[in-house]
């Protein structure tokens, strides 16, 4: 972390002290669809949401290995994994798009905001039915003199119904078949957005999801992110990199947590437990410290390297191996006798719903990275 690394130790401090008093006794969060404003707004006057915008605009300028560990210390603190969802999804925007292709005038303009909790920024990339693939997005930006008119429609928006901001990807050139996109910023008051009203996806409570629909909706020149009709190369596909690595931290500060809650119930019995119960805690804890090294490697190289950096092979092997972990919590939990808390209840749900999602995408990945191994040859000779 250099020269951040006070920084990041004030911010570290300061976040776990705010959900240990402020998220970790509303034992109710992680069931309600109801977004807790009041947090969110006590967050930004406290700088908690500022993590990652660079300091000259308010914030703390940290990295992603940082914001990594911060979230990791938000689930195990607070315990409500929707919550920490929702400050990581507003750290990644505000540093790796905001931050990272906003024109110095667009960081000007919306940066110390976001800083500040006064904004919030939603990517808006999937769409109903066909999700993020580049051959089926719809999302349209018809060029005009001044800019923009964009029409279509985006869903699974996380922190879509709370956002003041919206990064749009839409196709702006099609040539062969083949389409072109780029990304720009369109504010929710922008006349012909509408925000529809809140999805409940059935986990991950109380962080909002919701979709967007526009309706020429008119994008300034100067609103434009990155290069032109390249989002999909230099947003869409490095955005999900970018989020797996965050993630980690999140998932490995909700396996603490849960770990936290039998040892505390172990404690409070005053009895030894038997050896087999012992045993499974030494190994459970022995992996979540290997998982922590592959964590702090997948954001270290990051970091330096940026998103281009071929990192799957560790999300992969962190995924697995969390997937071990966490079976393991939810096993113990019965070897032990111990009944889960309603927070770690709600967290092991949580976990199962994302772990059901994950294994989706993560086999794609590892089939395309055993094809790249064989060259040639195709999955189906084999």
């Amino acid at each position: 972390m250099g020269e951040h690394t006070g920084a990041f130790q004030d911010m570290l401090e300061a976040l776990e002290r705010f959900a240990s008093e402020n998220i970790a006794p509303r034992e109710d969060l992680g069931s309600s669809t109801e977004f807790p404003f009041d947090l969110w707004k006590r967050m930004g006057e406290e700088g908690l949401l500022g993590a990652s915008v660079p300091e000259e605009y308010g914030g703390s300028g940290l990295g992603y290995g940082a914001i990594s560990r911060l979230a990791m210390a938000l689930a195990r603190r607070g315990g409500c994994l929707g919550i920490v969802l929702s400050w990581l999804m507003h750290q990644i925007a505000c540093r790796f798009v905001m931050a990272g292709m906003a024109s110095k005038d667009l960081m000007d303009t919306y940066l110390p905001g976001l800083a500040a909790g006064e904004a919030t920024v939603s990517i808006a990339i999937s769409e109903p039915k066909t999700g993020a693939h580049p051959r089926h997005m719809e999302t349209r930006a018809e060029k005009t003199a001044r800019g923009y008119l964009v029409s279509g429609e985006k869903a699974f928006l996380t922190n879509g119904p709370i956002a003041s901001l919206f990064v749009v990807v839409a196709v702006t050139k099609t040539e062969g078949g083949l389409k072109s996109f780029s990304s720009m910023v369109v504010r929710r008051e922008t006349e012909g957005l509408e925000v529809l009203p809140p999805l409940d996806v059935g986990f991950l409570h109380p962080c909002p999801h919701g979709a967007i629909t526009m309706d020429r909706c008119a994008v300034g020149e100067d609103h434009v992110l990155g290069r032109p009709h390249k989002a999909y190369e230099d947003l869409v596909v490095p955005f999900r990199l970018v989020e797996d690595v965050c993630l980690m931290g999140m998932l490995i500060g909700s396996a603490r947590s849960r770990l936290d809650d039998i040892v505390s119930k172990l404690r409070d019995r005053g009895t030894a437990p038997g050896e087999e119960v012992v045993f499974s805690l030494g190994g459970l804890e022995s992996s979540l410290r290997a998982i922590e090294v592959l964590a702090s490697e997948a954001a270290r190289i990051l970091d330096a390297d940026g998103p281009a950096a071929d990192i799957r092979p560790l999300v992969l092997a962190f995924r697995s191996l969390f997937s071990e972990i966490h079976k393991g919590t939810g096993l113990l939990y019965g070897v032990a006798g111990v009944t889960p808390s309603q927070q770690a209840l709600t967290m092991g749900k949580d976990l199962d719903a994302l772990g059901g999602f994950a294994s989706r995408v993560a086999r794609r990945t590892q089939v395309k990275i055993g094809s790249g191994m064989l060259g040639g040859v195709s999955r189906v000779d084999i």
